[in-house]
């Protein structure tokens, strides 16, 4: 047995059913929708400016961009609530575990230095003498 839907609505009240439907799904997921969508437009974008060399272009993007950085930017303090750069942590756990090593070494160099040099030094404010 074979039921025409057509005999009970007209396509008019089809039309409005499906887009009531669609609508209230709309309402409840947008923000999955919208995100979806962005993703494969900004998909869609990079495919088409990617070509053959397209891994090559990406790494040297890369590169150029983590040669602009400054050492004040890759080796951030961090402040006003926001905690120290990755790198920045590194660098810090790097220097407390080789503090004994890298005192000798310095203490060796300044051993090997002759008064003048250190005198240029001095004066040239690369390091600042504290006496304690």
């Amino acid at each position: 047995m074979d039921i025409d839907i057509m005999e009970y609505v007209n396509e008019a009240e089809i039309k409005d059913a499906i887009l009531s439907g669609l609508s209230g799904y709309a309402r409840e997921n947008a923000e999955r929708i919208i995100t979806n969508a962005g993703y494969s437009l900004a998909t869609d974008i990079a495919n088409a400016k990617l070509d053959d060399d397209a891994g090559q272009k990406i790494y040297d993007k890369a590169v150029s961009l983590l040669d602009d950085l400054s050492t004040f930017t890759m080796f951030d303090l961090g402040g006003y609530g926001r905690p120290p750069s990755e790198a920045r942590q590194i660098l810090n756990s790097a220097v407390r575990k080789e503090a004994d090593a890298l005192s000798a070494a310095i203490r060796s160099a300044i051993h090997n230095l002759t008064k003048r040099e250190i005198v240029d030094i001095v004066k040239s404010g690369a390091v600042k003498v504290v006496i304690e």
